[in-house]
């Protein structure tokens, strides 16, 4: 079972002071109102936190009309007897927060564990404008020790009516719908966190490389105190902690982990969005080769890589496979899991062999190049001026390698890309041509292509009959 934070807040009734007297008119009937109502607001904690050793110091209710007019706004601390911590799985509902207002459409806040600064803030509200234009900086997210985090909540759409004298009010939160006498509000960490893997499953299973660095740009220098707002403003880039593993000579099934649960600012993607990039740095080993610096740049994306917002309240877990030396062009095999924010971050083997997207085709054939139905595979006649070029792609896995064979390579050549990694959108022109001018009609070799999928070598169906190896392949054939 999941716990739950519950805030239990026993108040006396509290009267709101307004000394405009001003009426707002009610949504439910087209008279005035001068008399306030009492509502109950409950807060309860967004859905999959756990909360052991989560410090609750101070709760603040915050009521705004459909004018943008602030018209409660109350905070209460721990210190003053007002908030008590249940660790008590039998409701996921907390006490309750007694708020006096009149009739009308609101929005309600619960703000949790606000700092000093903050509260100065937001003493002096007296707009919505006000309130949404409060900002969390980036360095005072990352510096949130988890027991003290900022928790906020929003309910839009409120309505609440009159009721008789003395009797608790009535609130709707789905637009008169249905009616209760209390609104349960839920409550989010303003921040989000980054857990960052690699595993090493090369080809040549005895390169190596060290990871050196790692860096997020585009994030933002700030997140704003309420939830759903875009970001608009200048954008910062940031050095991520790193862990002390960060040595790879050996493939391997499961990640290790080099930046872990690092906790950054949400990015809601505004009107011009610069999405949030993670570039990895390493020095790269090839076996019986070079040494050098390489680097990885890859998106940090949303939930199954869809989504470009970093959410607040989330774990963002990126597990990242090695499979190359890497070029500029070159983007390792990514995953991407978005979980809440007690999300444990598991390393164990992910399973990505046996699947591969490639697509193939033949150029349009010159020089005397043509087909010919053989009895279980087709043949492809080439006189000793003429070339077959094969088009070829491969998509998936990211950093996959392929290469490709003649079983005869003594009498026929092969020329243009030969091998080389899965990119994304790629064309690879492979050429076969005869080696020279021959007597005999009989001079043939198969073609084929394989790939090595991170786990296995797999040859690819490049006939299209469902099947590969000898017979499923295709058949060069030298012609006078």
């Amino acid at each position: 079972m999941k716990n739950i934070i519950k805030l239990k807040v026993a108040l006396l009734s509290m009267t709101l002071a307004l000394l405009c007297g001003c009426s707002l008119e009610s949504p439910l009937q087209n008279v005035s109102y001068s008399k306030q109502v009492s509502v109950q607001i409950g807060t309860l904690a967004a859905v999959g936190n756990t909360v052991d050793g989560v410090l609750l110091s101070s709760v603040r209710i915050i009521a705004v009309n459909s004018d943008g007019v602030v018209r409660f706004n109350e905070y209460k601390t721990a210190t003053e007897g007002y908030l008590e911590f249940e660790d008590n799985e039998s409701t996921s509902v907390a006490g309750n927060f007694i708020a006096n207002v009149f009739p009308g459409t609101y929005e309600f806040y619960v703000i949790i564990n606000e700092s000093t600064t903050q509260r100065n803030v937001l003493n002096t509200i007296v707009k919505k404008s006000d309130l949404e234009a409060i900002n969390v900086s980036a360095d005072e997210i990352s510096g949130m020790p988890e027991e003290d985090m900022l928790f906020v909540g929003k309910a839009a759409g409120v309505r609440v009516r009159e009721v008789p004298q003395g009797e608790q009010g009535m609130i709707s939160a789905d637009n008169g719908n249905t009616w209760s006498n209390k609104l349960n509000i839920k409550v989010a960490r303003v921040a989000t966190k980054l857990t960052v893997m690699v595993r090493k499953n090369t080809p040549q299973p005895l390169d190596s490389f060290i990871i050196t660095g790692a860096t997020l740009a585009n994030t933002p220098k700030y997140s704003y105190m309420v939830p759903d707002k875009a970001y608009d403003s200048e954008m910062d880039s940031t050095t991520l902690p790193l862990t002390s593993t960060l040595s790879f000579s050996a493939n391997s099934t499961d990640y290790t982990t080099i930046v872990d649960e690092y906790i950054m600012p949400e990015y809601i993607l505004g009107n011009d969005p610069a999405i949030t990039t993670l570039t990895m740095r390493a020095l790269y080993q090839v076996y019986g080769g070079v040494q050098g610096m390489v680097e990885y740049e890859m998106p940090l994306l949303g939930d199954a890589g869809q989504n470009d917002d970093i959410v607040r309240n989330r774990h963002y877990i990126v597990r990242i496979t090695i499979s190359a030396r890497g070029e500029f062009e070159y983007t390792p095999y990514i995953t991407y899991e978005v979980g809440t924010w007690d999300k444990v971050a598991d390393g164990g083997s992910l399973d990505i062999g046996g699947v591969i997207q490639t697509a193939h085709d033949w150029a349009p054939f010159t020089g005397g190049v043509r087909y010919e139905q053989g009895s279980n595979n087709n043949v492809v006649l080439i006189p000793n001026n003429g070339s077959a070029t094969m088009l070829f792609w491969l998509m998936f896995p990211e950093g996959a390698q392929w290469k490709a064979y003649l079983t005869n390579d003594r009498d026929f050549i092969l020329s243009g890309t030969t091998e080389g990694f899965a990119r994304e959108g790629f064309r690879n022109e492979i050429t076969i041509r005869p080696a020279g001018e021959f007597e005999s009609d009989d001079i043939k070799t198969e073609f084929y292509i394989l790939v090595n999928n991170l786990t296995s070598e797999v040859e690819v169906d490049v006939n299209h009959n469902e099947g590969s190896g000898p017979g499923n392949r295709y058949v060069i054939k030298y012609q006078r």
